[in-house]
């Protein structure tokens, strides 16, 4: 019998291959004079007293305007209330985003903004080592009595989890490669275990700033997103860089479920169509997790991250400064002219009574199971949205009144109801 080679791990265009070399420079170029750059600030660029504190001397001075969010300025606002040490010249020259001036230019902000916030605080990603906590987190936070074998379960998979992210973060760990984990790497890894262990924290002692990370780097891709422009998110909380890849995993299954979905709805017989469309039923199909779902979704998540392809495209970077080893690391993700389409088109679940939502699938909505039927398909309930609507844009107070996710988000100090997306 004839030897078979062992397969080799190969790095796929790699970034120092000298054939890449010219056209990266000149689209690196060209996105630069297209699109305008600016950035966002967050909490900890201002408080001085703070051992988080962004030494502005490392900061190159191309940012000729400095945004902050509107949960960032109140954060500010109520530091300085409480006597600390806060950089007002910096705080009164910076302009504050908020959700409702986004709102009112761009009347399709709810639904994303609330859906974005969703995707990083308590997303339901299957193919995620972390998604039966995350499904705990939820019941615990909705106050939810667990059962003794869910606590038990609840409690080891806590356990399980950071013990293996811990161990992702030892500086002497060899990767796929056979080479030493890049800082890159290690500050993912170690903002996984911050974002857990915040969220832990959070439902046990609940406080109205825990979703804030959330919200303000939720509105700030939004502006990205909106305005075409290249952000960068600087920061000094390491948390942020697992929010900005726990968005992308969930913005990949989104996208990945609403194709497979739309796909099947094609071929829908006449009777199906009765049955949503005229008598307004759920309908059920079953996906194929391996063949259908997992291979999408990866190449979906792969589009996402990967930059040379995108040729003409803008971006949005968190700039993390990094005390310990007193520099700054980026992590990007670029958007091109069809990410930005899809991503602009993504409301979920989520609906506004004044946001157009007869395309792109933001008609139905669904729920999904993990895997039921012999660990190989899970089961997908489709539903029609309560209103097909045309966009409008209402005064903000008529807008607050009659749209949901404005009626959860004020009343709630650390409320899953309005951020989860588990049941």
């Amino acid at each position: 019998m004839e030897k078979k080679n062992k397969q080799k791990w190969t790095k796929i265009n790699p970034g120092n291959n000298a054939k890449n070399i010219f056209p990266r420079t000149y689209y690196q170029l060209i996105n630069y004079l297209r699109f305008k750059s600016e950035c966002f600030l967050d909490t900890t660029n201002f408080i001085k007293s703070s051992g988080k504190m962004i030494p502005w001397k490392h900061l190159k001075s191309f940012f000729t305007l400095n945004l902050i969010t509107e949960k960032v300025h109140d954060e500010i606002q109520e530091k300085i209330q409480q006597g600390q040490n806060v950089d007002i010249k910096k705080f009164n020259v910076a302009k504050v985003i908020s959700f409702e001036e986004m709102r009112l230019i761009f009347p399709d902000t709810c639904p994303l903004y609330y859906n974005f916030i969703s995707c990083m605080h308590n997303p339901a990603i299957l193919d995620s080592p972390i998604f039966y906590l995350e499904a705990l987190f939820s019941q615990k936070a909705k106050n939810k009595i667990l059962s003794d074998q869910d606590e038990v379960t609840y409690q080891s998979a806590y356990r399980l989890i950071m013990g293996k992210l811990e161990s992702g973060r030892n500086i002497n760990k060899i990767n796929a490669f056979g080479e030493k984990i890049s800082d890159h790497d290690r500050y993912i890894n170690e903002s996984i275990v911050r974002r857990i262990k915040k969220k832990k924290e959070a439902i046990n002692k609940p406080h109205h700033n825990a979703l804030n990370d959330c919200k303000s780097l939720s509105l700030a891709l939004i502006y990205c997103l909106k305005k075409g422009r290249n952000i960068t998110y600087i920061t000094s909380d390491i948390d942020n860089i697992a929010n900005l890849y726990t968005w992308i995993d969930a913005i990949s299954q989104q996208l990945t479920l609403k194709i497979i979905i739309l796909n099947r709805i094609k071929n829908w017989s006449e009777d199906e169509k009765n049955v949503f469309w005229q008598k307004g039923r759920p309908i059920s199909l079953f996906i194929d997790y391996e063949k259908e779902f997992i291979k999408h979704v990866n190449g979906m998540r792969a589009d996402i991250l990967a930059h040379d392809w995108k040729k003409v495209s803008f971006g949005f970077t968190i700039k993390y400064w990094s005390e310990k080893d007193n520099k700054f690391i980026n992590y990007m993700v670029k958007f091109d002219k069809s990410v930005r389409e899809l991503l602009l088109h993504l409301h979920d679940n989520c609906s506004c009574p004044y946001v157009k939502n007869i395309d792109y699938g933001n008609w139905f909505k669904y729920t999904f199971w993990p895997l039921a039927i012999n660990n190989k398909y899970f089961k997908v309930s489709i539903s029609r949205k309560k209103l097909i609507v045309n966009s409008s844009t209402p005064p903000w107070i008529k807008h607050d009144i009659h749209c949901r996710n404005s009626n959860i988000d004020p009343l709630s100090i650390y409320d899953f109801r309005g951020y989860s997306q588990f049941k």
